[in-house]
């Protein structure tokens, strides 16, 4: 029987040393629960997270951004990598039924989506 061990952190990776009794017997899974609560979609391989506000004063006091993202998580919205939504191309009234579809309901979405398959939002890395 293989067991899991979820260890969830927050920004830094913890390292987790599996005693060697139990090696082959658990797997050990981490889960970054910052990344987690930031992260807004995935589509054509490009990942989009909320940036954050206050990062230096540790997770009980980050905010989310309303209007500001980033291709990676723990972006500061005054950084040079983040990006305002509002400063990104509408979608055409033509393909606004096809991002409603993917996302009812969310036009942050629909828009971040759009931005990335035509290429104006694409990842950093």
């Amino acid at each position: 029987m293989n067991g899991v061990i979820e260890v969830r952190y927050w920004r830094d990776e913890p390292a987790v040393i599996v005693p060697p009794e139990l090696a082959g017997q658990v797997t050990v899974k981490l889960v970054d629960t910052g990344a987690e609560d930031q992260f807004v979609l995935t589509r054509g391989g490009v990942s989009v997270y909320h940036a954050m506000k206050d990062l230096d004063m540790g997770p009980e006091n980050t905010t989310q951004s309303d209007y500001w993202f980033a291709t990676r998580p723990y972006t500061d919205w005054e950084a040079g990598e983040a990006f305002d939504i509002r400063d990104l191309p509408s979608i055409p009234e033509g393909n606004l039924a096809k991002y409603q579809t993917l996302y009812p309901a969310d036009e942050d979405r629909q828009r971040l989506a759009y931005a990335v398959d035509i290429g104006e939002v694409k990842s950093e890395e």
